[in-house]
């Protein structure tokens, strides 16, 4: 049976791969057609309104035909996904909204991570689980875009939230060596929460 699974990162780096091909936010030189693609992607599993799309790309600014320069949008990136994996049928229009096809599986890791963040954890392997999910900052690509700055401040504070709890868990059970490397870890992608250097300090002073 074909398998028609495409996995998405949206941490650390925007990638898309399906089959042995894979591509970044590099390869589509484009930051508006990178925020389609992951918009689309990330809200794969409902329809989208062309003009709920074209507020996300545009927002403030004026254009003269909105939902002319989506359909071109959508277009290149039909091209592009042509071009690359050799599919032309993933992305499928509706009248006024777009929607990713429901022949293909799609693997996030972003909503993997927030189907995790829902979970009670009390024991280290949970917690370890946890905290691999989060490889680095939501879709770094993108500089400009309210939607994406919020995601992207609410997945760092639950990530530091869970991180600080697992930390001292580790403290509890005499775990020092792993606490360090856990916070380690936690700092290489936020560097600027005070707390993990005092977490990390202890971990070291025991």
């Amino acid at each position: 049976m074909e398998d028609n699974t495409i996995y998405v990162t949206m941490f650390k780096m925007f990638t898309v791969r399906f089959g042995d091909i894979m591509i970044n936010g590099d390869d589509m030189k484009s930051d508006r057609l990178l925020r389609l693609f992951a918009y689309l992607l990330y809200n794969h599993e409902r329809i989208i309104p062309s003009s709920e799309l074209v507020d996300m790309l545009w927002c403030f600014e004026e254009v003269d035909n909105p939902i002319g320069a989506l359909k071109n949008l959508v277009y290149r990136l039909r091209v592009l996904l042509k071009k690359t994996f050799s599919i032309s049928d993933l992305i499928t229009t509706g009248k006024g909204s777009y929607s990713i096809n429901k022949d293909y599986h799609i693997e996030v890791d972003a909503l993997n991570f927030e189907k995790e963040c829902q979970k009670e954890m009390n024991t280290i392997d949970e917690y370890e689980e946890f905290s691999c999910l989060y490889t680095g900052k939501y879709l770094v690509e993108v500089e400009d875009d309210h939607n994406v700055i919020t995601k992207r401040t609410y997945y760092d504070s639950v990530y530091i939230e869970r991180i600080m709890e697992y930390a001292n868990l580790l403290e509890e059970q005499g775990e020092y060596a792993k606490m360090e490397h856990v916070v380690k870890r936690a700092l290489e992608i936020n560097q600027l929460e005070e707390e993990l250097y005092e977490l990390l300090i202890r971990s070291l002073y025991y």
